[in-house]
């Protein structure tokens, strides 16, 4: 027997992808441009040069090195996918939400130590550069803490979704190098295909009793993970640091662009990938300017 609340939340659904026009996707949109500008604005910092940081080139920066790069990164996300795979199919949901919350909180502050050790060399003058840092990571610690437990506060889990994506997108845009840096994207657009389509994201995306809680931001009528915005946000860095603004200025539109065809995909299907179609376009721009 169907669950008449369950029929009704697949009525809700169908209207609210109806709804999906240019109007009703621009809170995804600029809050991915707001994204892209702040990361720009950290990796300039970084640009300035006071602090230099190793590649992320475990298997070396040839391009059978940088499949392996890439690879090494995709197998870690894939167990984890399937651990909360697992986890689902054993209706462990508040663990899910309390794992999620922690760890979100753990790596929001390991990530904003290192970032802030890095940058801050560039923007102040100081003997306390550790002890500042410590400061600002348990700052966002907690704002992200909270964000996580009080989930009222829906303006602070917006807040809360922009700190870990800007991040997470300049940790990236910082220590990952060519041709890693255009590897990587496409590997993980790639992933994306199977994991909505076929994978494991199918089985989350289909249980609506899943909440990923920290990784996944509401805007507006829509809700997106905080993975495609990371990609979305690093790529313009990653333009900015190797080729300049102007490269930097056309992955911003590429990857905008590609995202406004990508949501205007889902009045079809509940589900699309998000990572194809801008990351595709946006390499393809930094490309250009690799060769040319």
């Amino acid at each position: 027997m169907n669950d008449p609340n369950t029929n009704k939340d697949k009525v809700i659904n169908k209207e609210i992808y109806k709804q999906i026009n240019l109007q009703t996707i621009s809170p995804v949109i600029l809050f991915t441009f707001f994204t892209q500008i702040l990361t720009i604005l950290l990796t300039h910092v970084y640009n300035l040069g006071k602090v230099s940081v190793p590649a992320y080139e475990p298997f070396g920066n040839s391009i059978p090195g940088s499949v392996g790069n890439s690879l090494m990164m995709l197998v870690t996300v894939f167990f984890v996918t399937f651990g909360l795979v697992f986890l689902v199919r054993k209706k462990m949901y508040n663990f899910i939400k309390r794992f999620l919350s922690v760890f979100v909180v753990f790596a929001s502050i390991l990530i904003a130590n290192i970032l802030t050790q890095i940058l801050l060399p560039s923007i102040i003058s100081s003997n306390n550069i550790f002890e500042i840092s410590i400061i600002i990571s348990l700052f966002i610690g907690t704002i992200i803490g909270i964000s996580t437990t009080k989930s009222k506060y829906k303006f602070l889990g917006i807040i809360s979704a922009l700190i870990l994506s800007v991040e997470m997108s300049s940790y990236f845009a910082i220590f990952i190098r060519p041709p890693t840096v255009f590897i990587l994207p496409i590997i993980f657009g790639l992933y994306d295909i199977y994991a909505v389509f076929v994978g494991p994201l199918k089985t989350l995306i289909v249980d609506d009793q899943v909440t990923l809680g920290p990784l996944v931001v509401r805007l507006g009528i829509l809700q997106i993970g905080l993975g495609d915005i990371v990609f979305y946000s690093f790529l313009p860095s990653v333009g900015l640091i190797l080729f300049g603004v102007n490269a930097a200025i056309a992955a911003v539109l590429t990857t905008n662009i590609g995202l406004i065809i990508t949501l205007l995909m889902l009045r079809k299907r509940k589900s699309f990938p998000g990572l194809p179609i801008p990351v595709l376009m946006a390499v393809i721009g930094l490309l250009l300017f690799y060769y040319v």
